[in-house]
């Protein structure tokens, strides 16, 4: 995400955390303070004409994080059609909060905050999953490790776990938790991790082992390549957790 988008994206979940705390707010205070309904409903419009403009950019919400919330905000847009061609400066808090669809907001907002928060911690988990593997396929020193600790002593290990990197980061990148930047510094890395897979194919399983693939030239301009993708990755990640967690295996 752009500096830009970053920013966006925490006012807007600040925001929807707001949203989803409705329930028992009769006084409507946001940040401490009591808010008439005119300033809520200002507050809605502008959050959801936000949400229009940004909330599809690729990369900003993933798919699953965007599928948890989307009843909400069905509803908040409802609510603020109900008040077109209404005078919303003369409208009394009382009025608001008996309106039917404000009343289901409040009802339906704390599932809706923990489906949100559900689906952020799934993303971030196959994120770091996604990062771990990464990490693991272009350190040449990492890859040593593995094979002589044997946990690559069956090679049809090995094999998979390239198998299942590569579904997993096409699919990821399609349901946005992938960053389009992050897929284009990377994607050289994934394709050549797919070269390097039909070229192993080739070769008996019972021939395969860390000898063939770590003094293999194609694995050797792999490593070397990822590594400096690697690099360049890990500069650019966004979320701090992510940066200090990939910054200790470094």
């Amino acid at each position: 995400m752009t500096t830009e988008q970053i920013a966006w994206r925490k006012q807007w979940i600040v925001s929807l955390q707001f949203l989803t705390s409705l329930k028992g707010n009769d006084n409507l205070t946001f940040n401490g303070q009591p808010k008439s309904a005119t300033i809520i409903l200002q507050f809605i419009n502008q959050y959801y004409g936000e949400l229009k403009s940004h909330l599809h950019q690729p990369g900003v919400v993933a798919k699953s994080e965007f599928e948890a919330i989307e009843s909400f905000h069905e509803d908040l847009a409802k609510l603020i059609r109900s008040y077109i061609g209404v005078d919303i400066g003369r409208l009394a808090k009382s009025e608001l909060i008996s309106n039917h669809i404000w009343r289901r907001l409040c009802e339906m907002g704390e599932a809706t905050w923990e489906a949100f928060t559900d689906a952020n911690n799934q993303c971030k988990s196959k994120r770091m999953d996604w990062l771990n593997k990464l990490h693991e396929f272009t350190h040449a020193e990492v890859q040593k490790g593995l094979w002589f600790k044997a946990d690559y002593s069956d090679s049809n290990k090995f094999m998979e776990n390239i198998r299942i990197h590569s579904i997993q980061f096409k699919k990821m990148y399609e349901e946005g938790i992938i960053h389009p930047l992050e897929f284009d510094i990377v994607k050289e890395t994934h394709e050549n991790l797919n070269r390097f897979y039909a070229k192993l194919l080739q070769i008996n399983p019972k021939d395969l082992n860390e000898e063939v693939v770590l003094s293999d030239p194609d694995w050797v301009d792999l490593c070397t390549k990822g590594r400096e993708q690697w690099d360049f990755l890990s500069q650019y990640l966004s979320d701090p957790m992510e940066r200090l967690t990939v910054n200790s295996m470094n």
